[in-house]
């Protein structure tokens, strides 16, 4: 079976966020692509069918180490780019029939657009410390003048406001504290984020803590970016108008990314879209 090796969110290989995919063959079960997404162990892989549907949609599964799940971001980006290069795409436009339904992703000035989900907003939280304690934080290292609460585009975070990026960079995961969090509250990613940016190209920064076995931190998440988006507009953190932001995210981990978040509302709603260079990496053969 033929697989492909990306780094997503980034214009260099080694950096950003990386991700396998796989193109199907015949014999595949969900037990394998289970057991082969463990043995890769990033966070998100991918596994594309060959042929597209009769509407031109290329049906996608994503599974992390642990489950299969209905969206994230980066394997969103990186696989169209699989898709574009290597399964004859025609043009710059790929449509990804995911569990969420579909999304289309656009090729523009060297980077991948997708257009995701409208969000939906969870209760503003009040349990403030709680929040905070998720990553070793005070209530204190928390933006006072932001909520704290959930945001989905398809796959949910805890959208965590900081003051600053020496709160951020003290973010470390108490494990036992997510799990009680997870039990009694509900499931999500914790998103942490503030304003400013080491890398001068950007305007924000975030780290993001996965509620997968180990609660690990990802170096580059598309659908928490694409709930910040939102969140960022419902709450008019930027201004009333468009939002256009840069994002960085994994330089603690040694995996610099940059993400492109444009939001606006139309119609009642919220449109999102979120952008990153696609970078190859290597390929191979993988017997099954």
């Amino acid at each position: 079976m033929q697989f492909y090796l990306t780094d997503v969110f980034t214009d260099r290989r080694y950096a950003g966020n990386p991700l396998a995919v796989f193109v199907e063959e015949s014999g595949l079960t969900d037990g394998l692509r289970q057991a082969i997404a463990r043995e890769i162990g990033f966070s998100e892989t991918t596994f594309v069918d060959p042929t597209p549907a009769p509407d031109g949609s290329w049906n996608v599964r994503i599974f992390t180490p642990d489950k299969e799940i209905p969206f994230a971001g980066h394997p969103t980006l990186g696989t169209a780019d699989v898709i574009y290069r290597h399964l004859g795409s025609a043009g710059d436009r790929v449509v990804l029939a995911l569990g969420v339904g579909a999304i289309p992703v656009a090729r523009q000035h060297g980077r991948w657009v997708m257009d995701q989900k409208a969000p939906s907003f969870g209760p503003v939280l009040a349990d403030r410390g709680g929040a905070a304690g998720l990553l070793g934080l005070d209530v204190r290292d928390l933006d006072p003048s932001l909520p704290v609460r959930y945001v989905s585009t398809g796959l949910p975070c805890l959208v965590l406001p900081l003051q600053s990026l020496a709160a951020l960079d003290r973010c470390r995961v108490d494990h036992r504290a997510y799990e009680r969090w997870l039990a009694d509250v509900g499931p999500g990613n914790v998103a942490a984020w503030t304003r400013g940016s080491t890398d001068p190209g950007c305007d924000l920064s975030a780290r993001v803590f996965v509620d997968d076995t180990g609660f690990y931190e990802d170096p580059a998440t598309g659908s928490a970016a694409g709930n910040l988006a939102g969140y960022l507009v419902e709450h008019v953190v930027f201004g009333d108008g468009p939002l256009s932001v840069v994002e960085s995210q994994g330089g603690q981990m040694g995996r610099p990314s940059r993400l492109y978040l444009e939001a606006h509302r139309e119609a009642g709603s919220i449109r999102i879209r979120v952008g990153g260079a696609v970078v190859p990496v290597a390929s191979g053969q993988w017997p099954i």
